[in-house]
């Protein structure tokens, strides 16, 4: 691929040296075409991405501090082009621990699209795991995945939103109609008029929820409810202490402990972000979930969080697996569906499908949200 005047591009791998560059470069691309609803379009510094990236991978304690974390392409002067990182993370299975590899911050400049199908044949190639997959896929990335083999993740085209207040989120609709200036004071007078939807009011009612950073209690308690036959995320206490006590979103996470006061125990963890073209949308998420999974109410779980977070919300989402998105039909929430697809996997000797089929994903698994 080398050019005489030296303009030509070479394939390489990412390596932790190389993060502060990648920060760089994607801090400088518009990666708005990510599945999140209302998004904000601005695109974080090079600061920020840099924490981001240090925590990922320099601090992922599935991470191999010798490994590969990426797959890049650069010019033949050192400039980066395109990048495709892989974050580690340990799954269980039964009694087996698998390593999966998530693709994950894919860019690549626009003039070389043959080069990225190349660069994402050499990410499903990266050597080590059990398995690849991706949670953040719009409909290009996603239909390359099946092209080469991927599985799409059932449980994984649709969210669920409760509208907690309706007056940014109509402010958000009049601005994509192009109302302009004149959206937040429509919207807001608007939202007075709608009355809010509040099915889920009397849901839990005895269900108490308290905060709690006790890795090992709820290390504890995933494993007591686990699911042999699901493949699902290793909640070890250092896999947890980093996702939520070490990120740079620490301040904007909240990991909280249930009780319903009839022996059935179990956590939830939710994020706060914003979203909307102005931001005006304050949107907690639901992160990840351990739940007894015989004679518990996810709805009682379900509208203890609504209640909890109703004053510091506007929207409440949800995704993951099928009986968390029926329980929160049931309380009013909103199905919203996505074009495609958002996660696929492909396993190494032919388990794709098997995996596909059997995997539960929360957005904590993955790059999905931070």
């Amino acid at each position: 691929m080398s050019r005489p005047d030296g303009t030509g591009f070479e394939f390489g791998t990412v390596r932790e040296a190389d993060l502060p560059q990648v920060a760089a470069f994607l801090s400088g691309q518009d990666l708005s075409g990510s599945p999140g609803a209302w998004e904000a379009t601005s695109s974080p510094g090079v600061d920020a991405v840099k924490r981001d990236l240090d925590w990922r991978f320099a601090r992922n304690p599935c991470s191999d501090p010798d490994g590969i974390l990426g797959h890049c392409i650069r010019r033949t002067d050192g400039t980066l082009k395109g990048v495709l990182l892989c974050l580690a993370s340990r799954f269980a299975l039964e009694d087996r621990i698998l390593l999966g590899l998530c693709g994950c911050g894919f860019y690549v400049e626009p003039e070389l699209r043959l080069q990225a199908f190349l660069l994402f044949h050499r990410f499903l190639k990266t050597p080590g795991p059990d398995f690849v997959f991706a949670t953040t896929c719009n409909q290009a990335s996603g239909a390359l995945w099946s092209k080469l083999g991927g599985k799409a993740v059932r449980d994984s085209r649709c969210e669920y939103l409760f509208p907690v207040r309706p007056g940014p989120i109509i402010e958000e609709l009049l601005l994509r109609k192009g109302v302009g200036r004149l959206a937040g004071a429509l919207g807001r007078a608007v939202g007075r008029i709608v009355p809010r939807r509040a099915s889920w009011k009397r849901a839990g009612r005895n269900l108490r929820l308290s905060p709690c950073r006790d890795w090992e209690r709820l290390a504890d308690l995933a494993g007591r409810h686990r699911d042999p036959s699901v493949l699902t995320t290793h909640r070890a206490p250092d896999y947890l202490e980093w996702r939520y006590d070490r990120t740079p979103a620490r301040s904007s996470n909240e990991v909280l402990v249930f009780d319903d006061g009839k022996g059935n125990q179990g956590w939830v963890a939710l994020a706060e972000s914003r979203r909307g073209r102005t931001r005006q949308i304050r949107t907690w998420t639901l992160l990840d979930l351990a739940y007894p999974r015989a004679g518990f109410e996810l709805r009682d779980l379900l509208g203890a969080v609504l209640r909890r977070f109703s004053e510091r919300a506007d929207m409440i989402t949800i995704r993951g697996p099928e009986r968390l998105g029926q329980a929160a039909v049931a309380l009013g929430a909103r199905r919203r569906e996505f074009p495609a697809p958002l996660s696929y996997i492909t396993a190494r000797g032919g388990q794709s499908d098997a995996l596909a089929r059997s995997v539960e994903l929360f957005p904590a698994d993955g790059d999905t949200v931070s």
